[in-house]
């Protein structure tokens, strides 16, 4: 094997490897009780910045694999018949397989979180104006009747913590549930990945131990 053409099968397999290390990585952080934990306490502008940067890691990680792709159809189709062995193959198409999985689940999520938006809007009831003026003409009129009590007696402080404690239990929960089913999805893409990267390491590893 000429020192070129093993200067490009060790670029392929080394941007396959960095490849799947980001969707190992992903899916590790997806199923850790502290992104939960850290998620759920972000607010909206944390969260969309870091929406930003997990797209950003992930575009990079689309670049990687590309890159692996390209220097492994190299590997076969620019070497001699002699060389040309399956295992540069499935390297080729093991990132491929994974982008397009991880396409197809983000568009599907996507579309279901909007569904469940149109959904939600469309169950709201319109607002009635003229019960509004019944209603404010209604308590206009008992006004009179109504008793200011200056001495009544406000919730007790541990009541009010106790339903911040339930709605960050709640709101913990529908985060951990969703990372959970995210690091699902992540998980068989790594597999695919690290199943194309072990069976191009031993295959890299043969021809030089059998050349």
């Amino acid at each position: 094997m000429s020192l070129c053409l093993g200067i490009i099968k060790g670029v392929a397999v080394s941007s396959l490897g960095l490849y799947a290390g980001i969707l190992s990585a992903s899916t590790v952080l997806s199923f850790s009780k502290s992104t939960s934990i850290i998620l759920s306490n972000l607010d909206v502008i944390s969260k969309a910045q870091l929406t930003n940067l997990i797209n950003k890691i992930f575009q990079i990680g689309n670049v990687i694999g590309t890159i692996s792709t390209t220097f492994f159809g190299l590997s076969y189709f620019g070497a001699p018949k002699i060389w040309k062995h399956p295992y540069l193959i499935y390297g080729m198409l093991t990132a491929p397989l994974s982008t397009l999985y991880l396409f197809y689940v983000k568009r599907s999520t996507e579309n279901k979180l909007r569904l469940q938006r149109d959904s939600t809007t469309s169950n709201q009831q319109p607002i009635n104006i003229s019960d509004e003026e019944n209603n404010d003409t209604t308590n206009y009129h008992s006004v009179d009747e109504s008793v200011v009590d200056l001495g009544k007696k406000t919730p007790p402080q541990s009541q009010s913590s106790s339903n911040n404690d339930v709605t960050n239990t709640l709101v913990l929960q529908n985060t951990k549930s969703f990372c959970n089913s995210i690091g699902r999805k992540l998980f068989f893409a790594t597999v695919v990945s690290l199943a194309g990267l072990t069976q191009s390491v031993i295959g890299v590893y043969g021809e030089g131990n059998f050349a």
